[in-house]
């Protein structure tokens, strides 16, 4: 039944003369009444249009009231439609309708009030019978969406590990790179040339003075590339006085001008700030390569209602967000902040700008 429409009546019965009965006093008290003057053109008429219930006349020529009960007994579209039997006061005949399905009976000649009270206490079961199958139906929909939505997640989870796990493989393998090209190097042609030294020490005093010399400056630049390594790993600046200042250096150093508004900020978490630091670290990177010349960036980190948020703008040539292309520095950014329970979110436009933005919730 359609929500607002009046309950649909199936009559059943060979006799013109009840039918016609039965729908005046249906039809008085706001049901809709169809007929069918045997049982097979009833079993015809459930199928193409489910009524919300079936008085049923037991004497029928061929297919009797018994046949068709049972037959939509045995029919899962039907099986919980309610049938109200007509009988003879005979207790025989009331027992067997009962037996084969029947709902409920009404004798003849039936009193009309009777009849109401059995049809309308029917009708609201089925009404009630059908709105637990459409919230269950409803609830069945909820819960495929509810286990899509939970295996796309598992499998992006899974993805982001495998990302992250690769992304320290990989940055693990350009630390171990940076100190053989870098530092190692260095610190080996440093003891080359210190053993040359001590060599010539005794008898070129003054050339072994002058390579002293130079190879004091050669030891300030090997610490400072150990010193650019350490910042690369975790900036010490970041551990030692916290974000606004870590992130202040980083600034300073960052290929395009920009300013940081971190004011009023606590220390947090190692991987919190760690977090913060390196997906603003990554954004002005970004910035710097596809901003465009002569653009710069601002940084923004804020802690309140019990979040703290940042964000990296850029005021360059931007790009269309909308593409759906997310280049590996955002996808690494993603992760990281997924990783502690955040939000990561790109806003751009050609000739907008670039905003990298996200949400990290802080524990109570």
């Amino acid at each position: 039944m359609n929500a607002g429409a009046p309950p649909t009546i199936l009559v059943v019965d060979d006799a013109p003369q009840n039918v016609r009965l039965l729908e005046a006093v249906l039809s008085a008290n706001g049901y809709t009444v169809t007929a069918a003057s045997s049982g097979a053109a009833a079993l015809e008429k459930v199928r193409a249009e489910l009524p919300d219930l079936v008085l049923l006349d037991i004497q029928m020529p061929e297919l009797d009231g018994y046949e068709v009960c049972r037959r939509l007994r045995a029919d899962p579209r039907t099986e919980f439609l309610p049938v109200v039997m007509i009988t003879s006061s005979d207790s025989e005949v009331r027992v067997n309708a009962l037996e084969v399905g029947a709902d409920d009976f009404v004798t003849k000649p039936f009193d009309q009030q009777e009849l109401l009270v059995r049809v309308r206490s029917l009708v609201r079961i089925k009404q009630y019978h059908d709105l637990v199958e459409a919230q269950a139906a409803e609830l069945g929909e909820w819960n495929r969406t509810l286990e899509t939505r939970v295996a796309e997640q598992t499998r992006e989870l899974r993805a982001s590990r495998t990302r992250v796990v690769s992304a320290a493989d990989a940055e693990r393998r350009r630390i171990e790179r940076d100190l053989h090209d870098g530092a190692q190097q260095h610190l080996i042609g440093l003891a080359v040339r210190l053993r040359l030294v001590r060599d010539i020490a005794d008898s070129e005093p003054e050339t072994a003075k002058v390579m002293l010399d130079a190879l004091g400056d050669d030891v300030q630049a090997a610490l400072e590339q150990v010193r650019d390594l350490a910042h690369g790993i975790y900036p010490p600046l970041l551990l030692d006085r916290g974000l606004p200042e870590a992130l202040g250096a980083a600034a300073r150093k960052a290929p395009i001008s920009t300013s940081v508004h971190a004011d009023g900020l606590a220390r947090y978490e190692p991987d919190i700030e760690a977090t913060i630091y390196f997906c603003c670290l990554e954004a002005l990177q970004n910035a710097a390569k596809y901003a465009g010349q002569g653009a710069s960036a601002t940084v923004h980190v804020l802690d309140e209602d019990g979040s703290l948020s940042f964000e990296v703008r850029d005021d360059g040539v931007g790009f269309d967000a909308k593409s759906g292309r997310v280049g590996a520095g955002l996808t690494n950014m993603q992760d990281r902040v997924g990783a502690i329970g955040g939000s990561l979110r790109v806003e751009s436009a050609p000739g907008r700008g670039t905003s990298v933005s996200g949400l990290i919730p802080l524990g109570s």
